[in-house]
């Protein structure tokens, strides 16, 4: 009874009409108050961590789509630390909405995006988009991440597997096989098993010659990080590499940080392939810089892969540390649509795409989910999950390809809306889906340290 007499409070004190039973009836989500969504004419409130994020929502029949991300975790020494790389993939989505929707949208009917804020939980994260699938009829599920990608799609209930569940990030080679299952987890970026590929040949040919060709791979314990380190350890090996593993949760606090360090210290390797994300890349170069083994004046030679790619793993000590030191990640901007995505992005939000991992492959996943419910919207039918993942297996069709970019929105959604398969290319590359994995061959890039930013030095095809 409490938590009735809460949610009744708490739409009370934010929309303006009750009916005698207490709860606030409403057409539009725009009828209720922040936080909230309108299901079945009545306002109830999004799970926590969820909000109305970008488009339209006062529109009756608006079509919902739901970006779940790791906004926000929490680190071990009890604060709070803001993903960067996240907040630019949901400004690149959002713009994507936003632009298909001036212009009109999918024949009149606008987008509403909802956001969900994980907080680096794989269960909240997968227990949030159920509830919006369940009450809102969310019919795709933009996540980031393998392991939320994969719990999202695995959850006991399986409510949230009834949408069509798509990644920007998600690069895991697990995932694979349960694409497979259900033609249902599609992603914008190939998977890790090709990155382990270029990133063992760029550590291969740094440590040439070398008398000392032990590699240590100290990876975050997820499941990107643990995939990675299997795939980049069978690759290493072949290149005559002597291979050892470090393994650390995410979220270091400086003790943990310092065993870390310590441990790979007491391997003595020739290089070292940090796979980890920015506040951890920061507390383990930190203290590196001054380990007698692992600093820069040592000849110690650092490698990253995609998730390092942020601009806050450069701080006043990090910084001249890593000049010069490499990275790889799917390429960014290898699309020809990249050019227009790019400008339009720095207008609207004053930084660069380019700069952080992914923010392409984040704006063509948004474009891919829109085009996919053209194809389900055949014959005015239902934009249901289904219909979408059909949908999707249309848009690596033959012929001259199609900018994701909203001035061939009329001619991608006609299309589909017609039954007819399209060629698609986005912002991050050619979008040729192989119907066996759920994700495109595309291009990586080879990012470099330089001049204290970090710079794309070339691209590379596995």
């Amino acid at each position: 009874m409490r938590a009735l007499v809460v949610v009744t409070a708490l739409a009370l004190a934010s929309c303006s009409f009750t009916t005698a039973s207490g709860f606030v009836e409403c057409n539009t989500d725009a009828d209720c108050g922040a936080g909230f969504a309108c299901v079945k004419t009545y306002c109830l409130p999004l799970p926590d961590g969820c909000s109305r994020h970008a488009g339209v929502f006062n529109q009756a029949n608006r079509i919902p789509l739901l970006a779940v991300q790791p906004m926000s975790s929490p680190q071990g020494d009890g604060g709070i630390v803001t993903d960067e790389s996240e907040v630019q993939a949901l400004r690149a989505m959002s713009l994507a909405v936003e632009e298909v929707n001036e212009r009109e949208g999918l024949k009149g009917r606008k987008y509403g995006l909802f956001f969900c804020d994980s907080n680096d939980d794989k269960n909240r994260g997968a227990e949030q988009a159920g509830w919006l699938v369940k009450n809102v009829g969310v019919p795709a599920i933009l996540s980031s991440g393998t392991g939320l990608t994969n719990t999202i799609a695995t959850q006991a209930d399986r409510v949230a597997a009834q949408a069509m569940i798509i990644s920007p990030t998600a690069t895991g080679t697990s995932l694979v096989s349960l694409f497979q299952s259900d033609k249902n987890v599609w992603r914008v970026a190939p998977d890790d098993s090709q990155q382990a590929k270029v990133l063992a040949n760029e550590v291969a040919q740094a440590t040439a010659g070398n008398v000392n060709l032990k590699v240590v791979i100290a990876h975050v314990h997820s499941d990107y990080g643990n995939d990675f380190q299997v795939a980049l350890r069978g690759e290493l090996t072949m290149r005559g590499r002597q291979v050892e593993a470090v393994q650390f949760s995410g979220g270091l606090n400086p003790t943990d940080a310092l065993a870390v360090v310590n441990t790979i210290a007491a391997k003595s390797p020739v290089a070292t392939v940090l796979i980890g994300f920015a506040p951890d890349v920061v507390s383990i170069i930190t203290l590196a810089s001054s380990n007698p083994t692992l600093r820069r004046s040592a000849g110690h030679l650092w490698f990253f892969s995609d998730s390092a790619k942020d601009p806050a793993i450069l701080t006043p000590v990090t910084g001249p540390e890593l000049e010069g030191r490499l990275g790889t990640a799917p390429a960014q901007g290898a699309g020809a649509a990249f050019g227009s995505f790019s400008d339009s992005f720095l207008v609207r939000y004053g930084i660069r795409p380019d700069s952080y991992s992914f923010t392409s492959h984040a704006f063509d996943a948004a474009w891919l989910t829109l085009v996919a419910t053209a194809w389900a919207a055949q014959n005015n039918g239902g934009v249901t999950g289904a219909r979408m993942r059909e949908g999707m297996a249309q848009l690596s069709g033959t012929g001259t390809p199609t900018q994701l970019l909203d001035t061939n929105w009329s001619a991608l959604s006609n299309a589909m809306l017609e039954g007819r398969a399209v060629n698609v290319e986005g912002s991050s590359g050619p979008l040729d889906f192989n119907l066996d994995t759920g994700t495109p061959s595309a291009p990586y890039e080879v990012w470099q340290v330089l001049d204290g930013g970090l710079s794309t030095v070339r691209l590379v095809t596995p």
